[in-house]
């Protein structure tokens, strides 16, 4: 944490960053209280997710390399990103590293982080152990729990979830 008085809080907002109502308005309220703010959007990274009318056989296979990744949390994107992050990270040197709905941040990136000293909140309003989600889905944000300084969660019976599985 910052040690001068005059010395801005800098924070590193993890996410997707697709809806206005999630990453960016917590990232625009860290600005709006004077913090240094920076983002890091892992929805960057699957932009051939979202092809519109597919115009041919490249399109599609394009549509469907990036979807797969994206839903199976799996291959080259993710890495890359992965890599991406830890390397963010270390050029900013934040105060604060807020992972929101940490799905797509591999363990071994979070030990990274915390090796290197980094503080790490997490952040999810989704219900990680419910059963409606496959159980592929949550294994990169649950595995590093116990890095995390702090985990903000939306509903209470999360906490007693957290509490008997960590």
């Amino acid at each position: 944490m910052p040690n001068d008085e005059n010395k801005k809080l800098k924070v590193l907002v993890v996410g997707d960053f697709y809806l206005e109502m999630q990453e960016k308005a917590l990232a625009d309220a860290f600005g709006a209280v004077g913090c240094e703010t920076y983002r890091f959007a892992w929805s960057d990274y699957f932009k051939g997710y979202n092809v519109n009318g597919h115009k041919g056989l490249l399109d599609f296979f394009k549509w469907f390399y990036y979807r797969f990744q994206n839903k199976f949390l799996f291959g080259p994107a993710l890495f890359k990103l992965n890599r991406d992050l830890l390397a963010r990270a270390r050029e900013i040197n934040p105060d604060l590293i807020l992972i929101y709905h940490g799905t797509h941040i591999f363990s071994g990136t979070i030990r990274k982080l915390k090796k290197d000293r980094f503080v790490l909140f997490a952040y999810n309003n989704d219900d990680p152990f419910a059963d409606y989600y496959p159980r592929y889905y949550w294994r990169h944000y649950l595995r590093p729990t116990h890095y995390f300084d702090h985990i903000f969660v939306f509903r209470q019976n999360n906490l007693l979830d957290y509490r008997r599985k960590f």
